[in-house]
C-alpha cells in the first residue's frame, strides 16, 4: 500500500520512544521494589532475630544471677520475636497462595450470614489486652442485624483482623479507635477509624502496594508491608471495595464496602 515514508519512520521512532519509556519505568518499579524488600529484610527480620539470639545467649549461659522477672522478661521477648517472624513469614506463604490463584480454587460460595455487630464483637476481643496496656480505646457503633452478605466468611474475618490490628499497630498512648458498621443501598460498610500519626498525602495511593510501609525508620513493628495489599486482593475477589483515606497528619480511616444479596 502506499505509504509516506517520513510518516513510517516517526512513527516507528515513536514506538520506539515509547519502548524505552516502558522499559526505564520497569526498571525503575523493579529497584524500588528491591530496594523495599531489602530495607523490610534487613529491619524487620533482624530486630526479632536479634531479640532472639541476645535472650537465649543469656538464657543458654545458665543465667543463675537471672531473678523471676528476669527470666519471665527474656521468655517474652523470645516469644514476642518468634511471633513477628512466624507472622511475616505466614504473610508471604498466603500472598504466593493469593498470586498463584491457589487460595480462590478452595473458595466457598461468596454467601455469609451474620450480624456485622456480633463478628466485630468477636474479632475485638482479640486486641482487649493491647488496647489496655497502650490505654487506646475503642468504641463500636455497628448495626445488630443479621444480613446476607456476598463475601467468603474466612476472607471478611481476615481482613477486618488486618484493619483492626493497623489501628491497634499505629494508635499512640491514649489514642482512640472507632468502628462503625451501616447497611444501606445494597451494601453494608465497615469502618475502621483510628486517632494515629496519619497517613501522608504522598502514599495514600501506595498504602496498597505489596511491601510498601509508612514512615518505616519513624515507626517499628510495622510487618512486611503485606497486611493492605493482602486485604486489597481479597477484598476486590469477592467483589468489594477497600478504601483508605487519611489527611495526613490525624488519623486514617479504612473501609469496607461488602454487597448484600437480594432477600
Amino acid at each position: 500500500k502506499p505509504f509516506d515514508p517520513e510518516l513510517f519512520i516517526s512513527t516507528i521512532r515513536g514506538k520506539l520512544k515509547r519502548k524505552e519509556q516502558l522499559t526505564t519505568a520497569i526498571s525503575h518499579q523493579y529497584d524500588e521494589l528491591k530496594n523495599r524488600l531489602f530495607f523490610m529484610l534487613s529491619h524487620e527480620m533482624r530486630t526479632p532475630l536479634t531479640s532472639i539470639m541476645g535472650a537465649t545467649e543469656i538464657l543458654a549461659g545458665g543465667g543463675e544471677d537471672l531473678s523471676e522477672d528476669d527470666f519471665k522478661e527474656f521468655l517474652e521477648m523470645l516469644q514476642t520475636g518468634s511471633k513477628r517472624l512466624s507472622n511475616m513469614i505466614e504473610d508471604f506463604l498466603f500472598v504466593v497462595k493469593l498470586e498463584s490463584g491457589e487460595l480462590f480454587q478452595k473458595m466457598e460460595k461468596r454467601n455469609s450470614y451474620l450480624s456485622p455487630q456480633r463478628l466485630l464483637e468477636s474479632i475485638t476481643v482479640h486486641y482487649a489486652a493491647r488496647l489496655k496496656a497502650k490505654d487506646v480505646s475503642l468504641t463500636m457503633n455497628a448495626v445488630d442485624q443479621v444480613m446476607h452478605l456476598q463475601i467468603f466468611m474466612a476472607h471478611l474475618d481476615d481482613i477486618l483482623h488486618r484493619l483492626i490490628d493497623n489501628a491497634v499497630k499505629f494508635s499512640r498512648e491514649h489514642d482512640s479507635i472507632t468502628i462503625t458498621a451501616t447497611a444501606e443501598d445494597g451494601r453494608c460498610s465497615i469502618s475502621i477509624q483510628d486517632t494515629g500519626p496519619g497517613i501522608p498525602a504522598d502514599h495514600i495511593e501506595k498504602i496498597f502496594d505489596k511491601f510498601h510501609q509508612v514512615s518505616r525508620e519513624q515507626t517499628e513493628q510495622q510487618g512486611a508491608g503485606l497486611g493492605l495489599y493482602i486485604s486489597k486482593v481479597l477484598a476486590e475477589a469477592n467483589g468489594c471495595m477497600l478504601i483508605g483515606a487519611s489527611d495526613g497528619t490525624t488519623g486514617s480511616t479504612f473501609t469496607l464496602v461488602i454487597p448484600l444479596r437480594p432477600e
